[in-house]
């Protein structure tokens, strides 16, 4: 009850902060605390001087694995995020892309592939990820963690394209978007660990 009355008389509350944007070889941002009223914080701003320093830079080196191939739900999670599609508008294009022949099964919760699907994959992958994305990709690694015989799930593989290009030129704008988004993952999956 208590809860609920809180979020009933819930009032619109602001937080400040002052951000300033750097230009250090690379272009970068800081942030101050946050604070609670906007009067503290136009008043340290009156108080910087209009030219500002870095006084002091931290380095550290971090890696990230590479990612897993798309299932379904991760390609309309990114098909989202990248271009605003609805997850039907993923999905209605995902079946298009399979029924041309460019990708694999589409309605698939697996972001695994079989040893031989990855040595299929390795014969055409660099001249496709040159020809759509104009991407120069070459296998920088021998296991990647996504070939995993063990790991697949239902009967499907992770979607994945392919090899096949016909009619790619008369792909929709749509269609173009999601096969990239596909071949781009598999560049992706495929290589070693990305370092910061």
């Amino acid at each position: 009850c208590e809860r609920f009355l809180k979020n009933k008389n819930f009032e619109k509350n602001y937080t400040y902060r002052l951000r300033a944007n750097h230009r250090l070889n690379v272009e970068f941002y800081s942030e101050t605390e946050v604070y609670e009223n906007k009067n503290d914080a136009e008043q340290i701003l009156k108080n910087l001087s209009k030219i500002h320093k870095c006084t002091s830079v931290d380095k550290k080196n971090s890696k990230k694995a590479a990612s897993l191939l798309f299932s379904i739900d991760t390609l309309i999670m990114e098909g989202n995020k990248k271009f605003g599609y609805t997850g039907q508008e993923i999905l209605d294009t995902a079946q298009s892309l399979y029924e041309k022949k460019l990708t694999s099964y589409p309605r698939t919760d697996s972001t695994y592939i079989n040893e031989e699907n990855f040595l299929k994959i390795k014969n055409f992958l660099p001249n496709l990820a040159q020809q759509i994305l104009s991407f120069t990709f070459s296998f920088s690694i021998p296991n990647p963690k996504s070939v995993n015989d063990k790991k697949l799930t239902g009967s499907h593989d992770a979607i994945v394209p392919t090899g096949e290009r016909n009619d790619v030129d008369k792909l929709s704008e749509k269609e173009l978007n999601i096969f990239k988004l596909v071949i781009a993952r598999c560049c992706q999956s495929f290589s070693e660990a990305a370092e910061y």
